[in-house]
């Protein structure tokens, strides 16, 4: 088995993930969605620091308009809820301003390749992410070199493209336990037989797609770019890029996915950098009354 960096430290993130969700399959038996929701909440809890707040529920705009229902990451530091005494009550569902938001995640027990029908399947889920992305781009934009929401940002001509071209992206992913062909009943364990059906995936394309989809255990597909028109070679990246020609990179990673989904998530909250909450919007709009 190959050494992998840090002491194995992907392995063991996903055998602890592994564990967490057998120990609370038992509490919770995972008979229904919310359950395993419930379940991804309270791993990322014990993972994530205290400064990232993780609730079930809603993004909000200013103009009240909300999309999502699933798991939100977000800023509690800066952007406290009503939920004081009860953070760790994760079947109450919460409304986050979009300019709080660092992540979304989609989570399925189980889910479906192959009908384009079902609320379990890949694409519903991508559409859910898709309706919270192009909520989230309704927030001001971060500069790359902008050091303070408050401040205006340095300007200087250096390019970084694998990256936004802003600092406050949010980053999305759908994470599931198990992976099906037509129907919840019809699961697939043969990890070679997920990834044939990912090459031949049924997923809308959009500048809006989710960075990163776990499909079980051991595979998943990440984002990344073309580096030209001939769409001959290209890079993975953390963010999906809108400016960019877009595919997903499909892998096998036996018994790895849970703990890259960490990784991945973490790696990509490190890098984001949110703005202003519009604190005087909404005073100004009780002055002018």
């Amino acid at each position: 088995m190959e050494q992998l960096l840090y002491n194995n430290y992907i392995r063991t993130l996903s055998e602890k993930f592994n564990r967490r969700l057998d120990d609370i399959s038992g509490t919770y038996g995972f008979e229904y969605g919310i359950e395993f929701e419930l379940a991804i909440c309270e791993i990322l809890r014990s993972f994530l620091p205290l400064k990232y707040g993780i609730c079930r529920g809603f993004v909000v705009s200013e103009s009240g308009e909300m999309a999502g229902d699933d798991i939100i990451i977000y800023d509690q530091e800066r952007f406290p809820t009503l939920r004081i005494n009860d953070k760790e009550n994760f079947s109450r569902k919460e409304q986050i301003p979009i300019e709080a938001v660092y992540a979304y995640i989609e989570a399925k027990h189980t889910i479906i390749l192959g009908n384009l029908t079902s609320k379990s399947s890949v694409n519903n889920a991508v559409s859910q992410v898709k309706k919270i992305k192009e909520l989230c781009e309704q927030r001001s934009k971060i500069g790359i070199f902008q050091i303070d929401p408050h401040l205006p940002e340095f300007k200087n001509d250096i390019k970084c493209d694998h990256l936004p071209k802003h600092r406050n992206p949010i980053f999305t992913a759908i994470i599931s336990r198990y992976v099906a062909f037509e129907n919840p009943t019809n699961r697939i364990t043969d990890k070679n037989e997920i990834n044939k059906l990912l090459f031949s995936k049924d997923i809308d394309k959009s500048i809006f797609n989710p960075e990163l989809i776990i499909m079980g255990k051991s595979n998943y597909l990440a984002t990344g770019h073309y580096y030209d028109e001939s769409k001959s070679d290209g890079v993975e990246t953390i963010f999906s890029l809108p400016d960019k020609e877009n595919f997903y990179g499909v892998h096998i990673a036996e018994n790895l996915t849970y703990g890259l989904f960490l990784a991945y998530l973490i790696h990509a909250i490190d890098y984001i950098r949110l703005g202003r909450m519009p604190w005087a919007n909404m005073i100004n709009q009780i002055i002018k009354k």
